[in-house]
């Protein structure tokens, strides 16, 4: 099987996976990841990207409104022409609903300069052991990290997921961009 059949059909597996979890344990898994984020996460953090979650990814809502609580410069993802672009939000409430139904900031903020870049909190479908990333398919988070990294290398990117996200091991292409540190419930893994 080529890497492309093998990437589909994991991410039908995990996304099938995904959408049997209770939502009870979606909810306890993801206060985990939200309190290993929060206590490994430096209390002078000032940048910090992340992302609204949608419906089958860890809910860290809560992470979020710690994050501007302690005064973090916090930005999420906005729809762009191609990709996305990371807007400033000031509070969750002025969050408006973007094309898939995902909460998203308006473009009447500040539009994010990736140099001032510290951390940036990505989803996935699937991480593996090694730090690796499988997304939705689109390459939207890989090419937008690969720029960050293009344009700041001290940026750290932290992958978020559930304990069922994690796989021994993933398929993966050159252009896949690689986690920094791995959160789960369980545990904040470093790769540097």
């Amino acid at each position: 099987m080529d890497l492309t059949s093998q990437k589909q059909q994991t991410r039908r597996a995990m996304k099938e996976r995904m959408e049997k979890m209770k939502e009870s344990e979606r909810q306890a898994e993801s206060r985990s990841v939200v309190r290993r984020v929060l206590e490994n996460f430096p209390e002078g953090a000032h940048t910090v990207c992340a992302y609204y979650p949608m419906r089958t990814e860890v809910d860290i809502v809560p992470l979020l409104e710690e994050l501007l609580n302690r005064g973090c410069e916090l930005y999420l993802p906005r729809g762009a022409r191609k990709g996305f672009e990371f807007w400033q939000v000031l509070s969750l409430d002025e969050l408006v609903p973007g094309p898939f139904g995902v909460l998203e900031p308006t473009d009447d903020t500040v539009l994010l300069d990736k140099e001032d870049i510290e951390y940036v909190l990505v989803p996935g479908i699937a991480f593996d052991q090694n730090g690796n990333r499988m997304g939705r398919g689109n390459g939207g988070y890989d090419t937008w990290l690969n720029h960050v990294r293009a344009q700041n290398n001290t940026a750290e990117i932290w992958g978020l997921c559930l304990d069922s996200q994690v796989l021994r091991e993933i398929p993966i292409e050159a252009h896949d961009e690689k986690m920094d540190v791995l959160v789960t419930p369980r545990e904040a893994k470093r790769f540097i």
